[in-house]
């Protein structure tokens, strides 16, 4: 069985697999951005910026907007997907803000 965690660097990190993983621990190596694809219901997924190089700006369909930034280490946001609202943010440590 393969992990459900996926390891990220780098700051041109494309569209995240929510298909094969649902655990996002992301390096960023300066500023990076990143997208979340639309999920199924009750779909969940955990983001986690483990190395702060720069901000982290992650685009998707959010109850709270378009996009959350994460400015700091250890940063991170679990959210569920629920038609109708988006990725809903179920848990928020740290300062992740949804704009």
């Amino acid at each position: 069985m393969s992990s459900p965690v996926a390891r990220l660097s780098g700051t041109a990190l494309g569209s995240l697999n929510i298909i094969q993983k649902s655990i996002f621990v992301i390096t960023t190596t300066a500023a990076a951005t990143a997208t979340l694809p639309d999920g199924y219901e009750s779909q969940r997924v955990m983001l986690v910026l483990s190395v702060d190089g720069g901000d982290l700006v992650i685009s998707g369909t959010f109850r709270l907007g378009t996009s959350a930034t994460f400015d700091s280490a250890f940063d991170s946001v679990e959210l569920v997907w629920i038609s109708g609202l988006g990725w809903v943010v179920s848990n928020n440590t740290g300062a992740v803000v949804f704009a």
